[in-house]
């Protein structure tokens, strides 16, 4: 997936605060990647993001879970990119919605 691909919106719980784009894959992982006020960075315009991986069962990846249970991650949008690749790299495990 690019970047270019992300639907960013409102953020869910903070709409005034930032946006957030939720990604679903076919392997029922799940990410979301935000940006804004809530942020470590502010907004859109620093250049940087950050993203989260969930599992299949809306867990989010943690210890266990190799590179991704390292996350959330920040960076610019070549870093979401590796780790959206990452996470559809994923085995599936469950098949519940992974993005909470």
């Amino acid at each position: 997936m690019r970047f270019s691909d992300l639907d960013f919106q409102p953020h869910r719980a903070f709409p005034q605060a930032g946006e957030q784009a939720l990604v679903d894959f076919p392997n029922g992982w799940g990410a979301s990647v935000i940006y804004g006020d809530f942020s470590i960075y502010m907004g859109r315009g620093s250049g940087v993001y950050e993203i989260a991986a969930f599992k299949p069962n809306g867990e989010r990846a943690g210890d266990g879970d190799g590179e991704l249970g390292e996350g959330p991650f920040q960076g610019d949008e070549a870093e979401i990119e590796r780790v959206l690749a990452l996470i559809e790299a994923q085995p599936p495990e469950l098949t519940t919605n992974p993005c909470p």
